[in-house]
């Protein structure tokens, strides 16, 4: 099809230029049409664009001198280049051209091909010819992969390419930054870029001289980097020596190391003696003898397994090193290969395995994908988890080195937001993980090793080039040196990563390094390194006593291993919980802002207080200040602070903000619904629950937003440096700082309302690696938690005022003692109290609205209150049903829904349910109140309203999917194929046609779990929809 018309747009174009060109030689002139280029010279461009410009003697079908004009021909776009950057292009060249809007649609088209093209075939043909439904359909196509998400990951791994300005680094982190946070403002969008700026800056030396420097922008951040570049004077690496070294095995391997600097001859002193007058072929001291290698189980040989025992004199000639290792690597075809481990430099892709952040070496000589233990959740230890297949399957380099493998495993790899499972090994190899050429077809990639980066379709994403090993910190280890050199070179510890064999397929490097005379056994030269990191600083006494007392919380119910397991888990994080406010920290992912456009600020007059609450509310701002939430104000602004006693008998420090709410441009940011948020824990018997510590005071206020905080309590005026309580938008805030924060953590390992967290797993394992991966999240984000409300690896907890479990969801025993006791209402505040925490739990309680119904009536404005024995039947009956509330089993997929309908006189209802082994159980409840209006339905009006009603409710659970709907009245069987509905019915009837269901009649006597109410006869006159047996027992109809 895309071939076809391309073949038909080229036959157009010709036609159409030809038949133009016979008019205008006929008419004596060549003009141009609007379709067709003018057959005139034509310069090709350097951007793309074929530049053609008129005669200026043109002219026009007037006969008059038709102005010059600019004719360009759009270059080919096939998708895999940017966009945006073509539709700037498109744009300029309609300019230039001066083409209308159609005209630009039909170039645009005709510049369509592969999947561009793809992209418009599906519209229709009017459409094509529209710019605007072009370019909609183009932006549908390409612009889903560059998300917020796509482009915070591009964020975090943009390094600089080989050749490659910082200019265009600078530019690209200004971009992403922008893309991936596109609420935040200009300045914290800068403030982002600048952070990847700073972090994309190779070397080390470059990166910590600018970072010191503290560059307040992007251009100033630029600058220094391209004066630092020339002032530090980075020079070129010498070029390396090729060496045979034979180690302990007898193997000789042909291996490349860089040597180090040679230190400068002392003027006028002797290489082997150090002493003045003469040189080292000249000295009368005798050449020293090679030292022996240090024998096996030495410190030398035992400080790290993996170097050899030994290590042989080097021969005299480097051509008796004739074993090559690569041809030894031919004997072991079975064993998968690895190229390149351990080597000293490579290039790194940023991804997330599992959802864990990795520094992954992309090895095209590697045929299988491997990961090293620790990297991934419990994997360090000794045991595999459940999740990994053990295998004996040795690893065999390209030397022919055998290497054993522990398992292997199914991995999520995400890059670019784009995520694929694909099988990892488990391996002790040098670098965390290794992308190898499995990964990479199964991808399609494409790496281009000059420029550093690698193609995943049609993201290009920029390589991290550096080394695998840190600089060695002193010589200990001595080993023979190269051909024409003399004396024994020292070379670094294992522990210092500058040799080492155990983790790499290759046999250690030995460094040629020429030497004074005298021994190097006596002196040794320290090599500068990095000072060394801080030691983290030791946590308050509470706050350990605090992380200690939930673990011996936490831990009752698990078995020895698994106790031992959260510990290590606590101990290892135990710098995420707070217990004191001062302890918490604040966040750089959001800062709260209040938009008040141009309104004038608001002075309110403080409350006034009784000499004891004064003391608590000057008590409050003391430590409130003390912990950095609040400093001194001289706002215009300014609210009143009150005083809200808490259930136990303390005061909760409050600001009055109703007047700064209601100038406030309200946040569109949705909360999560708390009955979706349940649903997503289907199938998980673990459970831990989190709470942050003051999780408001965790959010940092844009400085504009400070003044508009202000405060009073009678004396001074304080502002707050964080988030406030009281703010109209401060949870829409928080959600959104929340949802970023475990923007990795799916729903189905962890759900989130504002600072409540759920992680769910459905086993231990599996919990505890989910666990892990939040508590990260949060240290990523620089939050704190609160231990004293944190329950971990629980089979059941509270949760959003309910208990979750592995049976379902149940309410809470504490809210529902409050509701079991609450004494009766004397008047309406009291009244509306019990309503709202009685509807909480609606969902549990079969036709709640019909049980209700007396007590909201008491609600209206106009109706007087009095308490009569109707009101004090349904208060009865509704605490007792909230008290034996049944356990709702969570919603299943993969199983078929149920749904019962019934309707009375007064209200409707409905109940979802599914069946699994212990039978039919209730998913949830739905209730609804007739009107006055919808009272005067007759039965099957009602019936067919209940089942629009239910299914209405019930629709984020049915749409999609086949379910049974079951009702006690048999008119509905066959109403919903009735052929010609009116009005209201018609209406619902079309409703209805959006869901695959079967409806099945049920008698009256077995539909008891709706509450069936016995049916009466149809009341309303000449009803055609009711069945055919109450259209003949007209005569018995009840008298309204």
């Amino acid at each position: 099809m895309e071939r076809a018309l391309l073949r038909e747009m080229e036959e157009l174009e010709r036609t159409i230029g030809e038949l133009t060109r016979r008019k205008a030689r006929k008419a004596g002139a060549i003009t141009s049409p609007e379709w067709q280029i003018p057959a005139v010279r034509v310069s090709r461009r350097p951007d793309g664009f074929s530049g053609r410009q008129e005669d200026p003697a043109s002219v026009s079908r007037d006969g008059t001198l038709a102005k010059p004009t600019m004719q360009l021909k759009l270059p080919r776009f096939n998708g895999t280049a940017s966009l945006e950057s073509y539709l700037a292009q498109l744009e300029l060249a309609a300019q230039l051209a001066s083409w209308t809007p159609e005209q630009t649609a039909g170039h645009l088209a005709l510049a369509l091909e592969g999947p561009a093209l793809e992209a418009i075939l599906d519209l229709p043909p009017a459409e094509r010819q529209n710019l605007q439904a072009l370019t909609a359909a183009l932006q549908r196509r390409f612009t889903q992969h560059r998300s917020a998400e796509a482009s915070r990951e591009k964020l975090l791994s943009r390094y600089r390419c080989e050749e490659e300005s910082w200019g265009k680094v600078a530019a690209d982190v200004q971009r992403y930054a922008r893309e991936a946070y596109p609420e935040f403002d200009a300045a914290a969008q800068e403030k982002l870029a600048l952070h990847a700026f700073l972090r994309a800056l190779t070397p080390e030396r470059l990166r910590d001289h600018v970072s010191l420097a503290q560059p307040g922008s992007i251009s100033e951040a630029l600058s220094m980097t391209t004066r630092a570049e020339d002032t530090l004077a980075i020079r070129p690496t010498p070029q390396p020596t090729r060496q045979h070294v034979r180690v302990a095995d007898g193997e000789e391997v042909c291996w490349t190391r860089t040597p180090l600097q040679r230190p400068a001859r002392r003027q006028g002193r002797c290489y082997r003696c150090d002493e003045p007058g003469h040189i080292a072929r000249d000295c009368p001291a005798p050449a020293p003898k090679p030292r022996k290698p240090p024998p096996s189980g030495n410190e030398a040989g035992t400080a790290h397994t993996a170097l050899p025992a030994q290590v042989a004199k080097i021969p005299a000639t480097s051509a008796e090193a004739s074993t090559s290792a690569f041809t030894k690597a031919a004997e072991h075809k079975s064993h998968p290969r690895v190229g390149r481990l351990g080597k000293a430099s490579g290039l790194y892709l940023h991804c997330w395995l599992d959802g864990q952040a990795c520094r992954a070496l992309v090895d095209t000589g590697a045929t299988i994908s491997l990961v090293r233990p620790g990297v991934l959740h419990n994997t360090g230890g000794p045991q595999l988890p459940g999740a990994w297949t053990p295998t004996a399957t040795p690893l065999t380099s390209v030397t022919g080195a055998k290497m054993a493998m522990r398992g292997k495993k199914e991995v999520k790899v995400t890059v670019t937001g784009q995520e694929v499972s694909h099988e990892f090994w488990l391996a002790d190899i040098a670098d965390s993980c290794i992308i190898g050429l499995d990964l990479l077809k199964r991808w399609g990639a494409c790496v281009d090793v000059s420029r550093g980066s690698i193609t995943l379709g049609t993201e290009t994403v920029a390589l991290q080039s550096g080394p695998t090993r840190k600089p060695a910190r002193r010589a200990r280890h001595l080993a023979t040196t190269a051909r024409r050199t003399r004396h024994l070179a020292t070379t670094a510890r294992p522990a210092s990563k500058l040799l080492q064999l155990a983790t790499a397929p290759k046999p250690p490097s030995l460094t040629a390094v020429p030497q004074p005379d005298h021994s190097l056994a006596h002196h040794h030269q320290p090599v500068p390194q990095q000072p060394p990191a801080q030691p983290k600083p030791a946590l308050p006494a509470e706050t350990t006593a605090a992380v200690h007392a939930l673990w011996q919380r936490s831990s009752s119910g698990l078995d020895h291993q698994q106790r031992q397991q959260l510990k290590s888990l606590l101990d290892g994080n135990a710098d995420l919980f707070a217990v004191r406010d001062e302890d918490c920290t604040q966040t750089e992912l959001v800062q709260h802002t209040i938009n008040t456009d141009t309104a004038q600020p608001i002075r309110l007059r403080p409350h006034r207080m009784s000499p004891a609450k004064r003391l608590v509310a000057e008590e409050k701002v003391k430590e409130m200040a003390a912990a950095g939430v609040i400093e001194p104000s001289d706002s215009p602004w300014a609210a009143p602070a009150v005083l809200v006693q808490k259930k136990s008998g303390e005061w909760r420090f409050c600001v009055d903000y109703r007047r700064l709410n209601f100038l406030t441009t309200k946040d569109s940011y949705p909360l999560p619904r708390i009955d979706e948020a349940l649903d997503h824990i289907s199938g998980s018997s673990w459970f831990s629950s989190l709470d942050l510590r003051s999780g408001y005071w965790q959010v940092r206020l844009a400085p504009e937003a400070k003044p508009k905080t202000a405060f009073t309590i009678g004396h001074g005026l304080w502002q707050f440096r964080v988030m406030p309580f009281g703010l109209c938008n401060a949870p829409a805030t928080f959600e959104r700082l929340m949802e970023r924060v475990l923007a990795a953590v799916p729903r189905s390992r962890c759900v989130v309302y504002l600072d409540d967290l759920l992680v769910h797993a459905s086993d231990f394992q599996q919990a505890l690696a989910n666990l892990t991966d939040v508590l990260a999240a949060i240290r990523q984000a620089g939050l704190r938690l609160n231990p004293k409300k944190c329950q971990l690896l629980r089979r059941e907890t509270a949760f959003l005022g309910h208990i979750v479990s592995e049976r379902g969801v149940a309410t809470d025993p504490s809210k529902v003692a409050a509701v079991r006791d609450w004494p009766v209402p004397g008047n309406v505040g009291e009244l509306r109290s019990f309503l709202g925490l009685a509807s909480y739990y609606r969902r549990f309680v079969r036709d709640f609205a019909t049980l209700a119904s007396p007590l909201h009536r008491l609600t209206d404005k106009c109706r007087p209150f009095v308490w009569q024995e109707e009101q004090s039947m349904a208060f009865d009956q509704l605490r007792a049903a909230l008290t034996e509330a049944p356990v709702l089993a969570y919603p299943d997929a993969k199983r078929p829904f149920i749904v019962d309908t019934d309707a009375s006189n007064t209200g409707v209802g409905a109940v979802l349910s599914q069946e699994d082994e212990d039978g039919e159980r209730v998913v949830a409840y739905y209730s609804r109140a007739l009107g006055k209006a919808e009272r005067n339905y007759c039965v099957t009006r009602r019936e067919l309203l209940a089942v629009v009603r239910a299914l209405h409710h019930f629709r984020p659970y049915l749409q999609g999917s086949h379910f049974l709907l079951r009702t006690d009245h048999a008119s509905l069987t066959w109403l919903l194929t009735f052929k010609d509905p009116e009005g209201q019915v018609a209406r619902w009837l079309e409703q209805l046609q959006g869901y695959d269901f079967e409806i099945r009649h049920r008698a009256g006597r077995l539909h008891g779990n709706t509450d069936a109410l016995s049916r009466r006869p149809c009341a309303a006159q000449e009803c055609r929809y009711c069945s055919r047996q109450e259209e003949r027992d007209q005569t018995a109809r009840w008298a309204r």
